[in-house]
């Protein structure tokens, strides 16, 4: 049973990143977005073994939930970095959603804690802990990071598509910029 559940993790990790890649059409971005979730992740399995949380049928279920729910909060982030020209600062609104969202689904899970049955209870810990660390990871290493990638104005980033040819330029792969077309219409 415990290989079924593990299979599922596998399962939609896969299709996550198959979304990313068709919403972004870009790894970098796709990446960019499920970095939160693989570093929240991380260090939801790091506490449970810090704080003596055992993984169990019961809460192994709620790997694959955490893994379709917080997903969405690298999401946002990184659409909104792709629409706001010059250096990176999470805008109010998107990090104010991102809160909003997490906190709701949180606390719904957090309910869970309280039942009597202990699978419940132990799925509770599991989702409350792991959509926490992925919201934490989102809304402070994501923008951070995104603020390294992306230092300079719009200005610096026009000047540097028109000295290099974005098809060949292997550096393009790894800068995180909105696209040509984008910055254009903002200027």
């Amino acid at each position: 049973m415990k290989r079924s559940y593990e299979q599922a993790a596998l399962y939609s990790l896969i299709v996550i990143i198959a979304v990313l890649w068709l919403d972004f059409r870009n790894l970098t971005h796709s990446l960019l977005a499920a970095l939160p979730l693989a570093v929240g992740m991380a260090q939801t399995l790091g506490l449970m073994g810090l704080l003596g949380l055992d993984l169990n049928p019961a809460n192994l279920i709620g790997i694959p939930l955490i893994l379709g729910i917080a997903v969405d909060y690298g999401v946002h982030i990184v659409h909104d970095a792709l629409e706001r020209p010059g250096a990176y600062r999470i805008s109010a609104s998107t990090a104010n959603a991102v809160l909003v969202d997490a906190l709701t689904t949180i606390l719904g899970f957090g309910a869970l804690m309280v039942a009597s049955h202990r699978g419940l209870e132990s799925l509770g810990r599991l989702l409350t802990l792991g959509v926490t660390t992925c919201t934490l990871t989102s809304l402070v290493l994501l923008p951070a990071i995104l603020g390294i990638l992306r230092p300079g104005a719009a200005a610096a980033d026009d000047d540097a598509d028109e000295a290099h040819d974005d098809d060949d330029d292997a550096a393009d792969l790894l800068a995180f910029s909105p696209p040509a077309a984008d910055r254009r219409q903002a200027a």
